[in-house]
């Protein structure tokens, strides 16, 4: 006779690590890089959680005076489980202004949900001026606090961005592993996700 199992069987569970910010503000920061990769003759750009080595040719979003770079997407790989973002949101750019004389730059950049369907929803928007001179790197951090939202499964983010120079050209380095030595950083978003503990 083989007696019923009354006893619940549960499944394996995961361990977690947090620090005690996360633990005290119930929110956890993951950092997106800029990147961009090339798959034969198509180059495309990544809001991406790992530092991976980039596409040799596309380690700087490049603009001038008379030639700006508008809306440029980085999008992230759509999420594989529902997540819950909302908070103060980090926009960390680093760049460089080519030879002239003194130039004010500007970026202004779009944080946006994208669900699986297509529709997108603006979350943030970093608009940022700065003045530099030539031959010179510059780096510079903008917020934005953004409202609780929901992603579901197949959802994604996209970092749009628009730069431009007044009188020199520049560049706006994306470039997650640093190859471009001589570069003071790169640029990169800080998203705070809720934790469930």
């Amino acid at each position: 006779m083989t007696l019923p199992n009354k006893y619940l069987t549960r499944p394996e569970g995961a361990i977690g690590s947090y620090n005690w910010t996360d633990i005290a503000s119930g929110l956890g920061y993951v950092t997106f890089y800029l990147a961009s990769s090339v798959n034969g003759v198509t180059t495309s750009r990544h809001l991406s959680n790992i530092p991976f080595y980039g596409e040799p040719n596309s380690k700087a979003l490049t603009a001038s005076s008379g030639s700006p770079a508008n809306n440029i997407d980085y999008d992230t790989t759509p999420f594989n489980l529902p997540a819950v973002i909302g908070g103060v949101v980090v926009f960390d750019m680093s760049g460089y202004a080519t030879s002239g004389g003194v130039s004010n730059w500007y970026c202004d950049a779009y944080l946006y949900h994208i669900k699986k369907d297509g529709t997108s929803t603006q979350l943030a928007f970093f608009d940022t001026e700065e003045s530099s001179s030539g031959n010179q790197y510059f780096t510079k951090s903008s917020q934005a606090t953004i409202a609780t939202t929901k992603l579901k499964r197949g959802d994604y983010l996209r970092l749009r961005i628009s730069l431009s120079f007044d009188s020199t050209a520049g560049y706006l380095y994306t470039d997650p592993t640093l190859e471009i030595a001589t570069a003071l950083g790169t640029s990169m978003l800080h998203i705070p996700f809720r934790i469930d503990i």
